[in-house]
């Protein structure tokens, strides 16, 4: 069997594990990760970090309680307004690509002082560096009816705890933070340069 061959394989049958882990999750929510992210004999429950990080944003409890449990509480929680999807993304972080497999929860805001859409982008893996990451975007209206617009917010967050200590350890913190304002960077320059050229 050839190397191509079996490579092939290991990324099928890679797909068809995290599948099947995903639909575990759209069905029981974040208990079903437990205590299995283990990485160099650390391991780490993952929906106890996320609430703690989740934490972080106190805008979500403070304005947007029910978008705050529905987080929390997904799937069990009920909110009409939210739009679920998932995917996976490759990125270059640190001294060596990262898989991650993302539910993105797009908010349309429906009440009077809330933002016209917020979107969370929670990861529910990462195979290296980041134990918990939640990145939010907030699209919220201008107030000045002489001057229509919007201001647009995004904030990232993240539980790496396995990238502290040592040489090595340091230098892929140092280059996975660069790369990740780098990316931020760019993904609103990129969001900036299309509204700014819509016809």
């Amino acid at each position: 069997m050839s190397v191509e061959l079996k490579d092939r394989q290991v990324n099928q049958l890679l797909q068809k594990l995290a599948l099947s882990r995903l639909q575990e999750y759209q069905k029981e929510g974040d208990h079903i990760f437990g205590s299995v992210y283990n990485d160099k004999g650390q391991q780490v429950n993952v929906a106890d970090q996320f609430e703690y990080m989740l934490s972080y944003y106190q805008v979500l409890p403070k304005d947007l309680p029910d978008f705050n449990k529905y987080i929390l509480d997904y799937p069990n929680a009920k909110m009409p307004s939210v739009h679920n999807t998932f995917h996976w993304e490759r990125v270059n972080f640190g001294l060596k690509p990262t898989l991650f497999i993302i539910q993105v929860l797009t908010m349309r805001g429906d009440k009077s002082g809330e933002a016209a859409y917020v979107i969370a982008d929670k990861q529910l893996y990462s195979s290296h560096y980041f134990e918990t990451s939640l990145d939010l975007t907030f699209l919220i209206l201008g107030d000045d009816p002489k001057h229509p617009g919007f201001y647009l917010a995004k904030t990232m967050a993240c539980e790496q705890a396995l990238l502290a200590g040592g040489l090595k350890a340091s230098m892929e913190r140092k280059i996975a933070v660069s790369r990740s304002v780098s990316n931020l960077q760019k993904s609103l320059a990129y969001v900036k340069n299309v509204l700014e050229h819509q016809k």
